[in-house]
């Protein structure tokens, strides 16, 4: 029998109530009566915590719920009532802090990011050179300037990956990683992997939005609106759109064979109360859309203000229709004007 079963709610409770659970999770500096919202961005402090009886309670006044311990973990981890009360009882029986906990404490306390996991980066990854910058800005259409910017954040690296000079998106979290042929051609079949545009490296958390982890926690406020794509490419483009249009969003992605998956805990917490607009593939077979639905569903249980982008009715200037934010670089003329509404 685990330790956790040993304890029921009441006794857990009394082992862990609120003001610990927080410190615990590395919240001390809002563990009182009235303090910033960890859920939403706050300037009037409208969080805290208070006594009633025996027990504790905590509350948002600006809206985005209030309960006990077992609530506040469901909210911090966009998780059900049932996980929660079994983090609870595993944190109040002393069981080691897991993974989650330790990603939480990391994000309130502004400290150093996540240990860098078991992905298995090329040992030649380094930084592009101008001339790199130019040659992926050239293949995807997209402004030198959007990829320097990447570049410059830690996000897009070089290596060889398959016998390949490859391009590679990851961020200073380390935890997922895909490349790309600098030369745009599709890594031929090789040691059991099928032909493919995209090779997601060996040990990636596919539910990481890369991007998300390109500076200290405790920066992420400065943006005023986050851009979820899928993909690399997509990556760019919402970057030199952004770029363009001088707008303060940041562009995080979802990797092509992540799509579909639930968004990491770690990154819900990061966005949570926050502005995410979603750009959908339009492909065929609907993934693009089921993907995003089960993104907004999450989003949105992490307080987000989300939507979605929809390519639907839009045309490239070869008349092909726009599946993308990458394709919207080769607009059609007549369409032009959607690019006004494209970001937030």
């Amino acid at each position: 029998m685990s330790r956790s079963t040993t304890l029921n709610i009441s006794e857990a409770k009394a082992r862990l109530p609120l003001p610990e659970l927080m410190s615990k999770l590395g919240m001390d500096a809002i563990a009182k009566r009235s303090a910033k919202c960890p859920f939403h961005e706050d300037s009037n402090a409208s969080f805290g915590i208070f006594p009633k009886g025996s027990d504790w309670y905590w509350k948002c006044h600006a809206g985005c719920g209030g309960g006990d311990e077992i609530t506040f973990l469901e909210k911090i981890y966009s998780e059900s009532q049932k996980s929660a009360i079994q983090r609870f009882k595993d944190l109040a029986s002393g069981r080691p802090v897991n993974e989650a906990v330790s990603s939480v404490k990391t994000l309130f306390e502004g400290d150093k990011p996540s240990e860098p996991r078991s992905v298995a980066y090329p040992s030649d990854m380094r930084a592009p050179t101008r001339e790199q910058i130019q040659e992926i800005a050239a293949l995807r259409n997209l402004s030198d300037e959007s990829v320097a910017w990447l570049a410059h954040a830690g996000v897009l690296h070089v290596g060889t990956v398959s016998g390949f000079p490859s391009w590679i998106l990851t961020d200073a979290r380390r935890l997922c990683a895909e490349a790309r042929r600098i030369d745009g051609a599709y890594y031929p079949e090789q040691a059991g992997l099928s032909k493919r545009k995209a090779h997601t490296l060996r040990g990636s958390t596919k539910s990481w939005p890369v991007g998300l982890g390109i500076s200290r926690p405790d920066l992420i406020k400065h943006f005023q609106c986050f851009l979820l794509v899928e993909g690399g490419p997509d990556l760019i483009a919402a970057l030199h759109f952004a770029l363009l249009f001088h707008r303060a969003a940041l562009p995080i992605t979802i990797l092509g064979a992540g799509a579909g998956t639930a968004i990491h805990s770690e990154a819900l917490a990061l966005l949570a109360g926050k502005r995410v607009r979603i750009y959908p593939h339009d492909d065929p077979g609907g993934q693009g859309q089921e993907a995003a639905s089960k993104w907004v569903a999450q989003l949105h249980r992490a307080g987000c203000n989300v939507d979605a982008f929809d390519f639907s009715d839009l045309r490239k200037a070869c008349g092909a229709p726009v599946k993308d934010v990458n394709d919207l670089s080769e607009l059609h003329s007549d369409d032009l004007d959607v690019l006004e509404e494209l970001i937030p």
